[in-house]
């Protein structure tokens, strides 16, 4: 719809027609600039935009026939230019002197038959929030999140050429891939149907790579009994996909999506387990979706702990995915105590002692 408003720009004959047969199938109305009056004594070059908007008025009435405007329900003038600075819908008021042939309203109390109006409607001047997500090969996905405006106008290179339009709604993209790697600057304007192009424009940097780096995940803690945190270095302006496993290091389930603005060290819990029954591996994989692949990330995994007494001997045993792993370190009361490369140990050196102990296990791949 937005490129068949630009055309009728440039070609009113061909585009009227165009306008419609996009009617006659059940699209919905536009109208064309400049925007006339109600009685059509008079137009406007915009009847809606974002604050401020600024409005000119062209007279179509008989010019001998002079006019004074009332914007804003305040004194009459004759200026033709007005801005509007504040949101609202506003009234603005032709009134003619001298003998105007102008059709006479239903209700003269309102207004009499020399006067015309057309209703101005401002909306906030809000920035789009925008998700940007790197690709390889130099590409880029790029999605609207605030459902503002009726579409959202998108330069890739802020060039100010526009490159596509994303219908709002915060659930389509746009993808875009660039000739060359290396920073670029996105510009991304809200724009509601019938309205002027005069929105707050986002602009945001965004680095083009060749190819998408793997996240890696830097620790893991049970955190309670249904809980476990994962700590992971992100690349920026990635998408990731946390996946989980249970009782393997296989057959890995996505329980979360989201993206990264930045390098700096994040977290993601995941609730809701059974971490003395079952151990839990997992992954967090850079996501890209123009191409729909992942890199996978390292993977990591809990530690399910059990303690036998047998004889005076604690018998230390856990489940675990042994893929890549070097050793296990035992630690006793937050220090080393022993390293294993088998997931048990017999603990023989608290034969004849009464004490409590805490039992910790870390893997080293």
């Amino acid at each position: 719809m937005d490129d068949t408003i630009e055309l009728t720009r440039q070609n009113k004959k061909v585009n009227r027609f165009k306008y419609i047969l996009l009617l006659s199938i059940g699209c919905f109305a536009t109208q064309a600039q400049p925007y006339a009056s109600r009685k059509g004594s008079f137009q406007v070059n915009q009847k809606q935009g974002c604050a401020p908007l600024t409005i000119n008025i062209t007279q179509l009435a008989d010019p001998q026939y002079l006019a004074s405007y009332n914007y804003e329900g305040g004194a009459e003038d004759q200026t033709k230019t007005h801005t509007f600075n504040n949101p609202g819908t506003y009234k603005v008021i032709a009134t003619y002197q001298g003998g105007v042939n102008l059709q006479c309203d239903s209700n003269p109390a309102l207004f009499t038959c020399n006067s015309d109006d057309i209703t101005i409607v401002v909306t906030p001047n809000i920035q789009a929030t925008v998700e940007i997500s790197s690709c390889s090969a130099g590409r880029v996905s790029i999605r609207v999140t605030n459902t503002n405006y009726a579409s959202y106008i998108v330069d890739f290179d802020n060039n100010l050429v526009d490159d596509t339009t994303i219908p709002g709604g915060g659930v389509q993209s746009a993808l875009f891939t660039y000739p060359t790697v290396g920073l670029k600057t996105i510009a991304v304007r809200g724009k509601d149907l019938n309205s002027g192009d005069n929105c707050v424009k986002r602009v945001q940097s965004f680095t083009a790579i060749a190819v998408l780096p793997a996240a890696n995940i830097n620790t893991l803690t049970v955190v309670d009994g249904s809980s476990i945190k994962l700590d992971y270095t992100p690349g920026t302006n990635i998408q990731y996909r946390a996946q989980v496993a249970n009782n393997s290091d296989a057959a890995f389930q996505p329980f979360s999506t989201f993206n990264s603005a930045s390098t700096a060290p994040q977290s993601t819990t995941l609730p809701g387990l059974a971490t003395d029954d079952n151990y839990y591996c997992f992954r967090v994989n850079a996501y890209d979706p123009c191409n729909n692949t992942s890199v996978l990330s390292n993977t990591i995994c809990s530690v399910n702990l059990d303690l036998n007494v047998v004889s005076a001997i604690n018998k230390i045993t856990w489940a675990t995915s042994t893929t890549g792993v070097t050793n296990f370190t035992i630690k006793r009361n937050k220090a080393n105590y022993q390293i294993v490369t088998a997931p048990n140990y017999d603990d023989r050196a608290t034969i004849g002692r009464r004490d409590q102990a805490r039992i910790a296990i870390f893997i080293a791949i």
